[in-house]
């Protein structure tokens, strides 16, 4: 059996040793500790977002797709019919900007006319469009921003706020029939532009 012996100064050598590992856990778990203060202040003054908080991001995405200030837009129309022999729907371009412009005018929001009904200058515009491929269609209702370029110093038109739907007609089918259930989804999508249109401009529509 093997004795192990140790000097004086082998052991002063250990203490010291030992004391300075000792010193530096110390000095860890104080800044740890510190760090974990440090972040528990943070949370305390940043408290988690509201539903107000919420809501007011919401309002914020919402102007920037549908504020114009309540300036008279243009109303655009796209009637595409397809190459179906049999027309399903019957449904002509002026028969859909009436119905549209009149649901915009009853809410009291402005369109941009002159005498020939198209507007004279760049305006914001919305644009309803229906497609029709045999018994399928499809329904578009889009708003187009005008937006500057400042880098460019250019200014431009942009689609800014978006909806639509596809469908198909029953079968068998009639004209009045397709029409009405073409003009009942845009009536659907008119409705949610018209809410929140006037969300976003509420203190200049009146």
């Amino acid at each position: 059996m093997h004795a192990l012996l140790i000097s004086d100064g082998d052991m002063r050598y250990r203490n010291t040793e030992e004391k300075t590992v000792i010193m530096y856990l110390t000095k860890r778990k104080v800044l740890i500790l510190n760090l974990l203060f440090a972040l528990l202040a943070t949370a305390a003054c940043d408290p988690v977002p509201t539903e107000t908080d919420t809501t007011s991001k919401e309002d914020i995405r919402l102007k920037f797709r549908l504020f114009n200030n309540c300036q008279p837009i243009e109303l655009l129309i796209g009637v595409s019919l397809g190459k179906d022999k049999d027309n399903r729907v019957n449904l002509t371009e002026t028969e859909l900007r009436n119905f549209i412009e009149s649901r915009l005018r009853s809410a009291r929001i402005p369109i941009e006319l002159n005498a020939s009904g198209k507007s004279t200058r760049m305006v914001d515009h919305l644009y309803a469009g229906v497609n029709t491929v045999g018994i399928s269609f499809r329904i578009e209702l889009e708003f187009n921003k005008v937006l500057d370029d400042p880098l460019s110093s250019t200014y431009g038109t942009a689609t800014t706020w978006e909806t639509g739907m596809l469908g198909h007609f029953g079968i068998p089918d009639s004209v009045k029939e397709n029409k009405a259930l073409m003009l009942s989804g845009f009536q659907e999508h008119l409705d949610e532009f018209i809410t929140k249109y006037l969300r976003a401009n509420q203190e200049y529509c009146k």
